[in-house]
């Protein structure tokens, strides 16, 4: 399938979806859904949605100093990291995106 028309007529990209991420993020993480951590598990698997960058970013610091992040957690997310500009929403909210991101508003943890 080629994208070119688009590509080339629409400021856009190639996107990760979201919701995957997430989910992915949930099972990753699952340990810091306890009493303790429960504030920083919430943060983490909403990521995606986090439409700040400079929130986005203060979470990602709070997870690497975290002592409760194994290193396997730790290099997860380093890797995930690596194609932020595909899936978080603070980096791809302006670009074309044919409307999809428009499903994400029955997210209650979405920044406007």
């Amino acid at each position: 399938m080629s994208y070119l028309g688009i590509e080339s007529n629409f400021k856009s990209r190639r996107l990760l979806c979201s919701w995957h991420i997430q989910r992915n993020l949930k099972w990753h993480f699952k340990s810091l859904n306890t009493k303790e951590t429960k504030e920083l598990y919430e943060e983490t698997i909403n990521l995606p949605f986090t439409t700040r960058e400079d929130k986005f970013n203060e979470i990602i610091r709070r997870l690497q100093d975290a002592n409760e992040i194994s290193n396997i957690q730790l290099q997860y997310l380093e890797n995930k990291l690596l194609t932020k500009k595909r899936w978080a929403k603070c980096y791809i909210k302006n670009f074309f995106t044919v409307g999809v991101l428009q499903l994400l508003g029955w997210n209650p943890f979405i920044e406007f």
